[in-house]
C-alpha cells in the first residue's frame, strides 16, 4: 500500500469570528492547491480513494486535488484525520478499506501528519519533519502494524509540486 499525507492549502487566519473546522481556504490556497493537483498529474499520482479531516480547509482541499487528478477521485470524509487524530483510529481507517484499495491520500493537518510519518516510519514521534502547507509525502506499507513500518520515499513542499506543475511563472 502507498500512503500519500497531503497537508491542507493556506487557509483562513484563526479568529474568535470563525471556528477552527469553518476556516476555509484563501484564493491564494486554492490556486497553488490547482497547481500541486496538476504537478500530481504530471506526476502520474493515481489514487482509489483520498480520506479527508471533515473540517472546512482540508475538504476543500481534497475536492480541488480531486477534481483536477486524471481519473477524478472519490473524497470521503475521515474523522482519524482531525488534529491531534490518533494514530490507531488512522490505522484502524486504513485497514477497513476495501480490498484492493492500494493507493490513499489522507489530507489533514500539521503536526499531526508529521507525527505520523515519524511513528510510522521510525517507530516513534520526534523526527524533526514539517509539512508546509500543500507539501506531501509518500509512504511505502507492506503490512499495516502500530510503528515502524512504512519507507518514507520522499518529501515535497509546495514550491516544489508548483514547479513540477509546469504553470510557475518565471
Amino acid at each position: 500500500m502507498n500512503i500519500y499525507l497531503l497537508r491542507h492549502g493556506r487557509a483562513e487566519e484563526p479568529s474568535a469570528a470563525i471556528p477552527d473546522g469553518q476556516r476555509a481556504l484563501t484564493a491564494e490556497g486554492r490556486r497553488k492547491l490547482g497547481k500541486i493537483g496538476r504537478a500530481m498529474n504530471r506526476m502520474d499520482l493515481r489514487f482509489d480513494l483520498i480520506l479527508s479531516s471533515p473540517l472546512v480547509r482540508s475538504m476543500q482541499t481534497a475536492e480541488i486535488v480531486s477534481r483536477i487528478l486524471t481519473p477524478r477521485v472519490e473524497v470521503q470524509t475521515c474523522p482519524a484525520l482531525r488534529p491531534g487524530g490518533p494514530i490507531a483510529q488512522i490505522l484502524k481507517a486504513l485497514k477497513d478499506l476495501p480490498a484492493g484499495a492500494s493507493e490513499i491520500l489522507l489530507v489533514g493537518h500539521e503536526p499531526t501528519l508529521s507525527q505520523w510519518i515519524s511513528e510510522l516510519t521510525f517507530g516513534k514521534a520526534g523526527a524533526s519533519i514539517h509539512l508546509k502547507k500543500g507539501g506531501i509525502s509518500k509512504l511505502t506499507v507492506g503490512e499495516l502494524r502500530p510503528r515502524g513500518f512504512a519507507t518514507l520515499e520522499w518529501l515535497l513542499t509546495p514550491g516544489q509540486m508548483e514547479l513540477m506543475s509546469g504553470t510557475c511563472a518565471k
